[in-house]
């Protein structure tokens, strides 16, 4: 009796503590932990959504204490957010991308992919001005640690421009402005464009020189036929 008195609790034991171990292997990667937060906010569970971060927000703190100075500014904001009793989709798309960010091969990079996505969508005529500022303004803290603020601040004004009144004028303007800050071209960029230019200058060559054997020896045969003619 006694025997199966502790069998009963050992097994117990093993399938109560058997979610929670999965839950943590689950959640051990910060990257998949915004997305599984974003997910339960995206889909209305919002209660769920809060214990989950109530539970991490603090291990999720500590972590972000040993993070650059210049991180910290893009963490303060949001950390506050994640403290209030609601959970909306604006903080977790703005954790998502934090947690993308820092989860980054290379953050230069990550940026500059995010810079010309929302120039995409500038581009793009069907994608609403409301959601290229929302976009903008959630994507401006990453900005501003890769990119000097004066050029932001100018294209902050006609982001704000654009939201309260979207033109094609207005577009091609931000478009413009946003070209014009991509830069010189990085070292990887500047290689490739050295190698089409190798590359296509040499079949331009070839094709030169294929053409003007051709015509040399047509011209050959012509006078031939012509002579014995």
């Amino acid at each position: 009796m006694g025997r199966a008195f502790l069998v009963c609790l050992i097994c117990s034991l093993f399938f109560t503590l058997t979610p929670h171990v999965e839950a943590e292997y689950a959640y051990s990667d910060w990257e998949d932990f915004a997305k599984q937060y974003h997910l339960l906010v995206q889909d209305g569970r919002q209660s769920l959504a809060l214990k989950l971060m109530n539970k991490r927000l603090p291990e999720l703190e500590s972590y972000m204490e040993e993070l650059p100075e210049e991180m910290q500014s893009v963490w303060a904001p949001l950390t506050d957010s994640l403290h209030d009793d609601t959970a909306t989709i604006q903080e977790a798309e703005m954790l998502q991308r934090f947690m993308a960010y820092l989860d980054a091969d290379s953050q230069e990079i990550w940026v500059d992919q995010q810079w010309d996505g929302l120039k995409e969508s500038v581009l793009d005529d069907y994608s609403p001005a409301e959601q290229i500022k929302g976009t903008w303004d959630n994507l401006l803290p990453f900005f501003q640690i890769e990119k000097a603020e004066e050029d932001l601040s100018e294209l902050d004004a006609l982001v704000t421009e654009l939201a309260q009144t979207d033109t094609i004028v207005t577009r091609q303007q931000l478009v413009s402005q946003m070209t014009d800050e991509d830069g010189p071209l990085s070292i990887q960029e500047s290689a490739m464009f050295i190698t089409i230019l190798i590359i296509g200058g040499a079949i331009v060559i070839t094709l030169g020189y294929v053409a003007g054997r051709r015509f040399v020896a047509n011209k050959k045969t012509a006078s031939r036929r012509s002579e014995n003619s």
